[in-house]
């Protein structure tokens, strides 16, 4: 188990802890510290022991070191980013392709899910009924599986737009004891966000205005004197769009057009023109 130390010893940092608060009452400092760096083995019990203080459950530890989190299925959701964003359908049906092609090198769960979650992207772009069966098979995971990891966050997070409302206040508040569950301060906050500012796009979709205000209200000072300046500009982005939601179009569009120009200005011109679209779009909605 020498192979496993350097995960121990990534989460420790992640949490925080020093290697005397990792260790005390378990094993000394010193072999913990060779234990981290693949110089000695450790028994069963003390790593159940060491996961307990790092308040990491067993099948959590498990997904970490498994094939939830190999190379070749980070890769893959890097690559597929983009296409979900710039609503890229040519894009998203070879990743899809990409899928099927090399469904022994992925899990078959992973296969299973993100098959699911790439035709429902398909059909939002393609202007295409959602599968409604499929959408189901992935709530049913997300709401029945009481072990959330990294792999379950990612999931969700890019699956929140295609559930009911109902379901995404129990999932939401699922996610957020999840990631607090194992994941260091900077780390939470940051995955915390990014599942906020999809549940609070949801909130505009069902027209749930005071609750997204109310939400972006609620994370918005942990993002202060952070490095996430992306983040802070999407929620004002979404500030935006509240805004025209609730019939302030002018003012609305203009601090949502204000936050696509630092896109701009970041170089991130691709996500900059897939916001203006869907700002155009969405502002004419309300004009029809």
């Amino acid at each position: 188990m020498q192979h496993i130390g350097p995960l121990i010893k990534r989460i420790r940092l992640d949490k925080g802890l020093t290697l005397k608060e990792t260790s005390e009452g378990i094993i000394s400092i010193a072999f913990l510290s060779k234990f981290e760096n693949q110089k000695n083995d450790i028994s069963v019990s003390n790593l159940f022991a060491l996961l307990q203080r790092l308040k990491i459950s067993p099948d959590e530890f498990y997904r970490l070191t498994s094939r939830y989190n190999s190379t070749p299925m980070y890769q893959f959701l890097q690559d597929l980013l983009p296409g979900l964003v710039n609503n890229d359908i040519i894009f998203l049906n070879k990743k899809l392709d990409e899928l099927s092609f090399n469904i022994y090198t992925f899990d078959s769960i992973f296969v299973l899910h993100y098959k699911i979650l790439i035709e429902q992207y398909i059909n939002l772009y393609s202007k295409l009924p959602y599968n409604n069966k499929d959408i189901n098979t992935i709530s049913k995971y997300l709401i029945h599986n009481e072990n959330w990891g990294n792999y379950e966050l990612h999931l969700y997070s890019n699956f929140i737009k295609f559930l009911p409302l109902h379901t995404n206040l129990i999932l939401i508040k699922k996610a957020k004891n999840a990631a607090s569950s194992f994941v260091g301060t900077e780390s939470y906050k940051h995955t915390v966000v990014l599942l906020y500012i999809n549940f609070i796009n949801m909130l505009i979709v069902n027209n749930e205005l005071l609750a997204a205000r109310d939400t972006i209200k609620e994370i918005m000072p942990d993002l202060i004197d952070t490095k996430y300046f992306y983040e802070i500009n999407k929620l004002n982005y979404l500030e935006g769009k509240i805004m025209i939601a609730s019939g302030k179009i002018t003012e609305g569009k203009r601090i949502a057009e204000k936050a696509i120009d630092i896109m701009y200005q970041l170089q991130n011109s691709k996500i900059a023109r897939a916001h203006k679209k869907s700002l155009d779009e969405f502002i004419n909605s309300f004009l029809l």
